[in-house]
């Protein structure tokens, strides 16, 4: 089974269920953590080889999937697994309050908004400086995983693998990661911004919209921003926000950590 699937970066591709061999790439994830061992930083693009047939108009290569834009890729990943397993996400987390939550969630509700055109947004921080940031690529997030690796840097350190440039002149890590941390938080917290997350009591008109309805037409992006949760969102939906039954606090839960978002099959094979 395969469907045709039209990714925020504006091409089309076709994608089809998780095969064993994806499956394989997968859980050599789950064994490598496991095992005390560092997963592979490739694992991502070898599952979407093996579900993506069609990218634009040819099959793809582990090129064009890593020059993909992050959020596209996502998209790939979250319509292979609705082939394979269905629509119903089973999420966990721990809330603040230390309560254990649980709810079902459709993958079904989450819609994507396109790429703008210049495919960056600059923001503007406190000491004056203008960073410019992409929203991700394939290559940006294996820079990020590998950064990781070397202990450079942190999880929450992904926006400024996106930075572009700094008051228009490119940067590389080693001067980035010398800025000032309060700089860097301001940065850290933009870059977030710019993915979007899906609120399912925020947005009623979406969640009950076809899901055939034409996307918005993107936003420009040229101005410069002051105020980092004003930035500009593009891409597939990455967390959604969510209430714990014993104190209502409504947290943003990713997705593609959850581990029936990939690994329902380990599950299913432990129960």
């Amino acid at each position: 089974m395969s469907t045709s699937v039209p990714l925020p970066c504006g091409t089309t591709a076709v994608v089809g269920e998780f095969t064993g061999t994806a499956q394989r790439h997968i859980h050599d994830v789950l064994k490598a953590i496991e095992t005390g061992r560092t997963p592979a930083i490739d694992w991502e693009d070898k599952v979407l080889l093996e579900v993506v047939t069609t990218l634009g108009r040819r099959a793809p290569t582990e090129r064009d999937l890593l020059h993909l834009a992050s959020g596209s890729r996502l998209r790939l990943l979250i319509e292979a697994r609705r082939l394979t397993y269905g629509d119903d996400l089973e999420m966990e987390w721990s809330c603040r309050c230390g309560a254990k939550c649980a709810v079902t969630f459709s993958l079904a509700e989450l819609r994507d908004q396109p790429y703008p055109s210049p495919a960056s947004a600059r923001f503007k921080a406190s000491s004056g400086q203008v960073f410019t940031l992409g929203w991700g690529s394939g290559l940006t997030d294996r820079e990020f995983a590998r950064a990781s690796m070397r202990n450079e840097m942190s999880f929450l350190d992904e926006p400024l693998c996106r930075i572009e440039a700094i008051d228009g002149e490119p940067k590389g890590p080693r001067v980035i990661m010398k800025l000032s941390a309060r700089i860097l938080d301001e940065v850290r917290k933009a870059g977030r911004a710019m993915v979007p997350s899906y609120d399912p009591e925020a947005r009623p008109a979406a969640a009950g919209a076809a899901a055939d309805d034409s996307p918005e037409e993107p936003e420009a992006t040229t101005d410069i921003v002051t105020d980092p949760t004003r930035m500009p969102q593009a891409g597939c939906p990455e967390r959604v926000r969510l209430a714990c039954e014993s104190c209502g606090h409504r947290s943003l839960i990713p997705l593609a950590t959850q581990p029936d978002f990939l690994l329902r099959g380990v599950q299913s094979a432990a129960d």
